[in-house]
């Protein structure tokens, strides 16, 4: 000990920058002179930086650095470091642990009181999608189905105290099953890598919790979708479009190419930040300029057949060229933020060219009318806007239900693809 303590500083804090989070916290408790220089800035932020290429047994440990980090963690304070440095610790053990074939527990649910109840809460929902929306390199390895039971456990008893856990995990499990999609290769496609207890989990999630693709009961009103039920359309939407055999029509989302620190404000991890996280990408979402741009999607038909593991997907919607506009009084939370011109805004499938007008709100909705121009059809949009595009359900102009749409940006696909 006594040959440790008289180290110089700077190569006290350099060992102690290859320990974890939890590690080097405890090595700052063993005398004054290693918490004077352990419980240092610099510690942590080598830890938050560098503990996954350290832990990770790969030669080409470099690739495994974290770009956005540095930029991340500038002038964060010692506490916030230390923070971050805690949450990359936690991603760092899970995603080791599938790398190395190790069979990892699921993701923990925790109760939680609140208000003299018991709410259920995972423990991921302070700091993974955080991590995610910040393109940690540990994300690529991390367990994704096990993030089911925790997502299937929060749908199940979803309440105003735990719609914000539910929206984040969704975040996460959307964001895992299309970094899936985006590798995949051979003649099996499926979002995520299902074994048998997988399966059958996947199986009650797709009819109890994701109700993007359950059409709307009748006292719920067509337009009560709300960013709740947005979240959970991805994973069903991907699922039914792998199984109509559209697969690679047009070019999925790819996560790390979706700049999601340009539209969310994401907040600190550990801070209590689960409702903060759930709505940040909402404000710059609904700007004339984040809407303005080149779209693409699909939606699914679900006029003739009731809700079930797939649903009927139609023709892929291409270049949707959307021109919005703020209104005249953007800043009545009352009244729409802005308008999408229907001179200016077009689109086209396999049915012909189409026009789209409508308008868009503060709190992220989308409410749209799709007119095809060699026909005398009209439809109905009205959705929300999530981290990966727009969602919502279409319906005629008397608002009889007739499916669901999903749109994302042309600028987050792989551009090999297009």
């Amino acid at each position: 000990m006594a040959y440790l303590l008289n180290l110089p500083v700077e190569l006290l804090q350099r060992i102690a920058s290859f320990l974890n989070c939890c590690s080097a916290l405890a090595l700052a408790r063993v005398s004054r002179t290693l918490h004077d220089a352990c419980n240092h800035r610099v510690v942590f932020r080598d830890i938050a930086l560098y503990s996954f290429a350290h832990d990770f047994n790969d030669p080409r440990a470099e690739l495994l650095l974290w770009p956005e980090g540095c930029d991340i963690l500038k002038g964060a304070s010692l506490p916030d470091t230390i923070r971050l440095a805690c949450a990359v610790e936690r991603a760092v053990k899970h995603a080791v642990g599938r790398a190395g074939g190790r069979c990892e527990p699921v993701w923990i649910a925790k109760e939680r009181t609140v208000d003299s109840r018991n709410v259920i809460f995972p423990d991921i929902d302070e700091w993974l999608p955080q991590l995610l929306a910040w393109h940690h390199p540990s994300c690529k390895y991390m367990l994704d189905t096990s993030l089911l039971p925790a997502h299937l456990q929060l749908g199940k008893r979803l309440d105003s105290s735990s719609r914000a856990s539910f929206i984040n995990v969704g975040f996460c499990l959307a964001y895992f099953a299309l970094q899936n999609v985006s590798s995949m290769s051979g003649d099996v496609y499926t979002p995520f890598e299902i074994e048998d207890s997988i399966a059958k989990m996947s199986t009650e999630y797709m009819f109890s919790v994701c109700w993007g693709l359950k059409p709307p009961h009748v006292s719920q009103g067509f337009s009560s979708f709300d960013l709740a039920q947005g979240s959970t359309c991805i994973i069903p939407f991907l699922y039914s479009i792998l199984g109509s055999g559209l697969f690679g029509r047009i070019p999925f989302p790819v996560p790390s190419r979706i700049p999601f620190r340009s539209f969310m404000d994401v907040p600190w991890v550990f801070t209590d930040s689960a409702e903060a996280f759930s709505i940040c990408h909402i404000p710059k979402m609904t700007e004339f300029d984040f809407l303005t741009g080149t779209w693409m999607g699909y939606y699914t038909d679900q006029r003739l057949v009731n809700h079930r593991h797939f649903a009927l997907v139609g023709p892929p919607m291409n270049d949707i060229n959307i021109v919005a506009k703020l209104s005249d009084e953007p800043n009545k939370h009352s009244e729409p933020k802005g308008h999408i011109g229907c001179s200016e805004s077009s689109g086209f499938d396999s049915y012909g060219r189409f026009t789209i007008c409508g308008e868009f709100y503060h709190d992220g909705r989308v409410e749209l009318v799709k007119h095809y121009t060699q026909h005398s059809w009209e439809w109905q949009y009205n959705g929300i806007v999530i981290p990966f595009g727009i969602v919502g359900r279409w319906s005629d102009l008397e608002g009889n239900f007739g499916g669901h749409f999903w749109i994302w940006k042309k600028d987050w696909c792989d551009s090999q693809a297009l």
